[in-house]
């Protein structure tokens, strides 16, 4: 079973009006020049990783790549920055 399968809305694109965007998930990263924010989907065992912002909002650990900084130095920050978390298998 893939995760498209087992997680159907996640696959699903979606609009985020705020932003203007138009979204959606994917396990096959985009060209390098176009990621300035990252979110992952972790999973423990068969649970996904969440984080409560200062909202009371749960989301899935990510945020802003900085300047110069690689996509796997983003996912490694953001991991540790916002779930105390290490990344222990492939992005």
């Amino acid at each position: 079973m893939t995760l498209a399968d087992r997680y159907p809305i996640l696959h699903t694109p979606g609009r985020w009006e705020w932003g203007g965007l138009d979204v959606r998930f994917s396990t096959e990263p985009p060209p390098d020049e176009l990621v300035t924010n990252i979110h992952v989907v972790c999973f423990v065992g068969e649970r996904i990783v969440l984080c409560r912002d200062d909202r009371d909002v749960w989301l899935v650990p990510g945020g802003t790549r900085e300047a110069g900084e690689s996509v796997l130095d983003c996912v490694t920050r953001e991991l540790r920055e916002d779930a105390g978390a290490r990344l222990t298998g492939p992005l």
